[in-house]
């Protein structure tokens, strides 16, 4: 049999093609995502400021969870979401210890050179803009190209990126923007290096201490001279003061503490588009291969009548498969290697992980795709050939003569279960109150109606041909009356066109619609509760301290919200965290309090009502929570508010925010009291909004980002289905030489048998798009429903270009394989099937 198998692979080249390219789309895909997942695990990340620097110690950046099951108690560990700093004091003791003589602490904060206008220097596509004292210079090391190093505290040292950029010499007058407001500097020296990632600015260590966001504590300290052999006493060291010496890579999550952020992100994000990808590649590779083997069941019933067992038959198609498996899941693997760093560079642009985040491919992603592709195909061929192989001889002829009439009791039976499991789905998602939760069940709910369409498809369709085909008879007497008998009686061969059509209209509308629901009502929700007369916000890192106590200054000015985000920890969960002025917060902002109190104090916080529901929480209670660098503190729920989309999570104090934060800066300011031209008269180098600008602001904001995601997933996935319909269809229509050639002999043109064809599959398509709307539409409304508790938003421009792109795709298919099928002359083709 297996030599049976290679002769059959050898000699149906045509018929093997569309499913082996659908096995390496599948191997590719599978391989990028779990490239992704795997490099999100590993996290690494190279330093750059620590170059010269062989160990570095900083505190923990892992928040430690102690959870008691029965009478063993185990550490969890999250990353936390901003860099947790160490007291100055250590840095004497790591210089009394081998290695550690020439220790140096370093400070790290925002800094931005500023234009004349006051905006800052446009660095971003380099990283961060960052300040340090110079006495950390050597670490990288940095040297002076020209000039000589800050000594005053009204001197600065700039990077040879920043002095070109804003054209800067020696004994320039720079003005820089830190969280203590714009100051003037004079440029002493210019510095031979640059960082890829970011962009550097050395301050008199003297002038760094005061700019430092924490007083009296360090980033880090570097040891330029340690050795291996150092590092025991360096690590005890350390560790009785709660840090850590990290070295090689490891030095990278210090310099670059997002990067420990975003590989959680990363690891979900692979991990949901892995699953889904499977998932899909399954679904598709079953229905490529059940096509590919339906159309050999002539050939299959012979062997059956000519004495063949069943059990050689399914061996035979399943070595077939394994070897034609086993070749294209190697090249799929191979592709999805590139594959999996153009994701991570597009992942980078859109903000969702740092550029410098290594995508590293192993052998772990890349095997776990041949599997899971192999298996897929060995089982999906397994099951189409069931039927012909389970039956007798002569009810396999009858059944590959005119095909079997109806679908069996099992097959119908699974495909009212996957719809129910589709439905349930549905109804979960309308139950779910946050985006983290809401979007992977309304993927699997799409997927599990396509599995239900894939296992009914046939009857779906032989229904749909009997409605179309009185529409089809009055487009073309003689096409169309023969589109809609072939659609009666290949209802099977059109449902495996459907399948992937209708699972790529649905997962459009899944992917595209729900952001834009999202960000419509948490723009709606910003605005209803934005009571202020003006917004104040500036470019670059945020709104200064100095900036906020110039806008309290100006005459008529009654109250000042500034605004900060963050995260908070309540055990091993973590939620988001928006501080806020407490002090006249009800003058700018409507947190529309349900229960409670909007008249904060530090020691209180309110809590989102699908916050306070996950957590079990009332108004009055008492609350243990982790502040964003790990800071245990203990505060009151002191309300429970309703626009959970403005400020997701909880609200807290501003200035208790900011303090166990990486940055002082505020997002923005909310002002009442006062006119936007006052406030633009008193507060330089910021943006002043009235609330009607403000408003029209919200609905624009962070577009780019959710919908440039969309797109690159929806790529990623759609650019997989559209090659199985296209491979579908070409290779269904391919085998239908015969029956072309039989017509033409009858006396039907070229033009005739196209426009027949062309007929067939706009059936089939109007059917896949009618029943991936409903589905993606189904989906997108329960979205809305749980989500945003508010209609869904669906952007029908792009809705069109979904449907326009499925008609495309199968007119091409369509006319592509038809030419090429009425290429030969009829006499030929009917003398060689012969």
């Amino acid at each position: 049999m297996r030599t049976l198998a290679f002769e059959t692979l050898r000699a149906r080249k045509g018929s093997f093609i569309a499913a082996f390219v659908t096995l390496i789309c599948a191997a590719a895909l599978v391989a990028a995502c779990g490239s992704l997942l795997e490099s999100g695990i590993r996290g690494a990340v190279s330093t750059e400021r620590y170059t010269a620097t062989p160990v570095v110690v900083a505190a923990d950046q892992l928040l430690k969870v102690s959870e008691i099951s029965g009478d063993k108690t185990k550490i969890k560990t999250k990353a936390l979401t901003q860099h947790e700093w160490i007291d100055a004091s250590l840095l004497d003791q790591i210089q009394g210890l081998p290695g550690g003589q020439d220790a140096v602490g370093e400070l790290t904060f925002g800094a931005s050179v500023l234009r004349p206008d006051g905006t800052p220097i446009p660095t971003s596509r380099y990283g961060e803009s960052l300040g340090h004292g110079w006495g950390s210079a050597g670490l990288a090391p940095f040297t002076l190209a020209e000039g000589s190093p800050p000594k005053l505290p009204g001197e600065v040292v700039v990077d040879a990126r920043i002095a070109y950029i804003a054209g800067l010499h020696v004994g320039d007058a720079v003005n820089i923007q830190t969280a203590a407001g714009a100051t003037p500097y004079v440029v002493s020296g210019i510095t031979k290096q640059q960082l890829s990632h970011q962009t550097t600015i050395f301050f008199a260590d003297s002038e760094a201490s005061a700019l430092a966001a924490h007083p009296g504590l360090l980033y880090a300290i570097g040891l330029p001279g340690a050795t291996h052999s150092d590092l025991t006493a360096i690590q005890a060291a350390a560790g009785k003061a709660g840090a850590e010496a990290f070295t090689g890579d490891r030095r990278g999550a210090v310099e670059f503490p997002g990067v420990a952020r975003s590989s959680t992100t990363l690891i979900s994000l692979g991990a949901v588009l892995g699953g889904i990808s499977l998932l899909i590649a399954i679904l598709v590779v079953s229905g490529t291969l059940a096509l590919s083997i339906g159309q050999r069941e002539r050939e299959l019933a012979l062997l059956r009548a000519l004495g063949a067992t069943p059990k050689q038959v399914r061996k035979m198609i399943g070595a077939e498969v394994l070897l034609l498996g086993i070749v294209a899941s190697l090249i799929g693997a191979g592709v999805g290697i590139p594959l999996s760093r153009l994701l991570g560079d597009g992942f980078a642009h859109f903000g969702v992980i740092p550029p410098n985040l290594r995508i590293d491919v192993g052998l772990i992603p890349i095997g776990i795709a041949v599997v899971a592709t192999v298996m897929a195909a060995w089982t999906a061929a397994r099951v189409s050939a069931r039927r012909t192989t389970a039956i007798r001889p002569t009810e396999a002829l009858a059944d590959a003569a005119v095909g079997p009439r109806r679908l069996g009791v099992v097959r119908i039976v699974l495909g009212v279960v996957a719809a129910g499991v589709g439905a349930g789905f549905i109804f979960l998602t309308a139950h779910l109150h946050s985006d983290a939760g809401a979007s992977p069940v309304s993927f699997l709910s799409v997927i599990a109606a396509a599995v239900a369409i894939a296992l009914l498809g046939p009857t779906l369709m032989r229904g749909a041909s009997i409605v179309l085909g009185v529409g089809l008879s009055v487009l073309s007497r003689r096409s169309g009356f023969l589109a809609a008998a072939n659609n009666r009686t290949n209802a099977r061969r059109l449902a495996s066109i459907v399948t992937p059509m209708a699972l790529g209209v649905a997962m459009a509308c899944t992917i595209l619609f729900p952001p834009t629901a999202l960000q419509d009502a948490t723009a709606a929700q910003r605005v209803a509760a934005t009571r202020a007369d003006s917004v104040i916000v500036a470019p670059g890192p945020g709104v200064t301290a100095t900036q906020a106590a110039a806008a309290r200054s100006v005459s008529g000015v009654h109250a000042v919200t500034q605004e900060t985000h963050g995260k908070v920890w309540f055990g091993r969960e973590k939620y988001d965290a928006t501080g806020l002025t407490l002090d006249g917060l009800r003058d700018n902002i409507d947190l529309g309090v349900i229960s409670g109190s909007a008249n904060l104090n530090d020691n209180q916080l309110a809590l989102s009502r699908a916050t306070a529901n996950d957590l079990g929480l009332r108004v009055g209670e008492p609350v243990d929570l982790r502040l964003s660098d790990g800071t245990p503190i203990s505060l009151v729920v002191g309300a429970i508010y309703r626009n959970d989309l403005a400020f997701p999570g909880v609200v807290l104090s501003f200035d208790l925010l900011a303090a166990h934060g990486d940055s002082a800066y505020s997002s923005s300011l909310k002002i009442s009291g006062a006119s936007t031209a006052q406030l633009r008269n008193a507060v330089a180098g910021v943006q002043v909004m009235s609330a009607d600008q403000f408003r029209a602001a919200q609905h624009s904001s962070g577009e780019g980002v959710s919908k440039g995601m969309g797109y690159m997933i929806l790529a990623l996935i759609g650019g997989f289905t559209s090659i199985a319909v296209f491979n579908t269809l070409a290779m269904a229509t391919a085998a239908r030489s015969r029956e072309f050639a039989l017509l033409r002999l009858a006396g039907m043109k070229r033009r005739g048998v196209i426009r027949m064809l062309h007929l067939e599959v706009g059936a089939a398509t109007l059917v896949a798009v009618v029943l991936g709307t409903t589905i993606g539409l189904a989906t997108v409304n329960a979205y809305a429903h749980g989500v945003t508790n508010g209609p869904a938003s669906i952007t029908w421009w792009m809705y069109g270009v979904i449907v326009a792109a499925a008609g495309a795709l199968t007119w091409a298919a369509s006319s592509l394989a038809a030419r090429s099928a009425l290429r030969p002359a009829p006499a030929d083709v009917i003398s060689a099937r012969e």
